[in-house]
């Protein structure tokens, strides 16, 4: 079996007790298992490398009112460049759903490699208030045709 590079990518601080990053930690550890090249993209603050990984430290920001764990990666094209220019992968995977996401499909499309996205909440779906998930709906869909630019593609219409 070939040996990849596989990226991962987060928003939220790692570790933490959330689900996302126990996820990704179980992921850092089969891959390596099967001898695959991890390296782990998340926020600088608090970043603590896995023994296992490589870690890029991506910059980020926290806005107020979000749980104390979850940040905001800086997923500007000149960060995409600088990383794609110093590292290569075979695949990016993103695991949460702003500045990773986009990040991710960033670096992919300048490596013209696969990115692979994981779901793990359902952000729009997940509010209790009316207005609010309606507003989060729609930004989330406008949010997902901005990701599909990046890799010029049209979001494909599910059964």
């Amino acid at each position: 079996m070939k040996s990849l590079s596989v990226a991962l990518i987060i928003d939220d601080k790692f570790p933490s007790s959330s689900g996302v990053s126990r996820s990704v930690q179980t992921q850092i550890e089969e891959l390596t298992c099967l001898g695959h090249k991890v390296t782990l993209l998340a926020p600088h603050a608090s970043l603590a490398a896995p023994k296992q990984a490589k870690t890029i430290p991506i910059k980020s920001f926290r806005l107020p009112g979000l749980p104390i764990h979850t940040r905001i990666l800086c997923a500007t094209n000149r960060a995409a460049k600088i990383i794609s220019q110093q590292h290569r992968f075979d695949l990016i995977h993103s695991q949460t759903d702003t500045g990773a996401l986009l990040l991710a499909a960033k670096i992919a499309r300048q490596q013209h490699i696969p990115h692979i996205h994981t779901f793990h909440t359902n952000i729009a779906g997940s509010h209790t208030v009316p207005i609010p998930t309606f507003f989060a709906s729609i930004g989330f869909r406008l949010y997902a045709l901005n990701v599909a630019a990046i890799h010029k593609r049209r979001p494909q219409k599910h059964a």
